[in-house]
C-alpha cells in the first residue's frame, strides 16, 4: 500500500505506527525523506481484479459507545466469485462485536468518520465518512460448503475511496478524496474470534491461488455504487483539495 504522508508522516517524524491499526516503521520503504509503500503485502493495495457479486446489509446504530449492552443491530450477506468465476463465496454476518479490542467500535455499528487519521480501524484506508459500518464475526461458505466459522469481519458502506477504474482504481490519499459517491466493502482479515474473546491469526481458506503461485489468505471485496436507503449520498467536489488550496502560509 502506498503510504499517505498525512497519516504516516516522514522518516524524520513518523506517525501511525500503533499496533494492529498502524504500520510499523520497520515495515515501510523509504525514498529520500518520504515513506513510499509498505514492505509487506496488505489487503489495501492498488491491485484489483473485477469479479461478480452482490450483497445486502441492514445496519442500525442505536448505541454510540462500546458496551456489552449495545442495542446496535446488523444483518449482512455477501455473495461473490473468484476472478475465474469458478469459486463461489458466501459470507454471512452471524454476530456483532460490541466492544472493540484494538480500537472503539461504537457498540458494533457506526455512522461517522473512520479509518486513516481517526485511529478507528486500519490507517491504511483513507480517513473517510462511513454511511454505516459494522464489526463482527461471520461464516465463510465456498461453493455452498461451510469452510470457516467465527471469522473476523468488517463490512461498511463508505464514501468513494478509490479512483475510477479508468484511472487505475487506486486507493486514494486523504487529500484526493472526492467526498462523493458510495462504495461498499467487505474485509475479512487473517483472524478469527476465539472462545475466550481473543483474535488469533488464522489465514482465510479462500482456495484461490494468486498469479504469483501463493494462496490468497484474506478477502477484500469492493462493490461500486450500491443503493443506499436512510441517508443521503455525499456529493461534494473534492472539498479536501479545495480547502487545502485555499490555505495560505503566514
Amino acid at each position: 500500500r502506498r503510504l499517505d504522508p498525512q497519516i504516516f508522516g516522514t522518516p524524520q517524524k513518523p506517525l501511525g505506527f500503533e499496533p494492529e491499526i498502524g504500520v510499523p516503521v520497520e515495515n515501510r520503504s523509504v525514498s529520500g525523506n518520504m515513506f513510499t509503500t509498505t514492505k509487506e503485502l496488505t489487503p489495501f493495495s492498488d491491485n484489483f481484479t473485477r469479479i461478480n457479486g452482490s450483497f445486502t446489509m441492514n445496519l442500525t446504530d442505536n448505541t454510540p459507545v462500546d458496551v456489552n449492552e449495545s442495542n446496535d443491530t446488523a444483518e449482512a450477506e455477501f455473495n461473490f466469485t473468484d476472478p475465474t468465476g469458478e469459486i463461489r463465496y458466501r459470507v454471512v454476518l452471524t454476530n456483532i462485536t460490541r466492544v472493540g479490542e484494538f480500537h472503539p467500535v461504537f457498540g458494533g455499528v457506526v455512522d461517522g468518520i473512520a479509518h486513516g487519521k481517526t485511529g478507528i480501524d486500519t490507517r491504511l484506508e483513507p480517513t473517510s465518512y462511513a454511511y454505516g459500518a459494522v464489526w463482527g464475526v461471520g461464516s465463510l461458505y465456498i461453493n455452498d460448503t461451510l469452510v470457516s466459522d467465527n471469522r473476523i469481519i468488517h463490512a461498511m458502506a463508505i464514501e468513494r475511496v478509490r479512483s475510477p477504474e479508468q484511472q487505475g482504481y487506486r486507493l486514494l490519499f486523504d487529500n484526493e478524496l472526492p467526498h462523493r459517491g458510495i462504495q461498499a466493502h467487505l474485509v475479512m482479515p487473517e483472524m478469527v474470534m476465539a472462545d475466550n474473546g481473543t483474535m488469533p491469526e488464522q489465514p482465510v481458506p479462500t482456495n484461490y491461488t494468486l498469479p504469483n503461485g501463493q494462496n490468497q489468505t484474506f478477502i477484500h471485496v469492493a462493490f461500486d455504487s450500491p443503493k443506499l436507503q436512510g441517508l443521503k449520498i455525499l456529493d461534494f467536489n473534492n472539498a479536501t483539495a479545495v480547502m487545502t488550496g485555499n490555505m495560505t502560509r503566514t
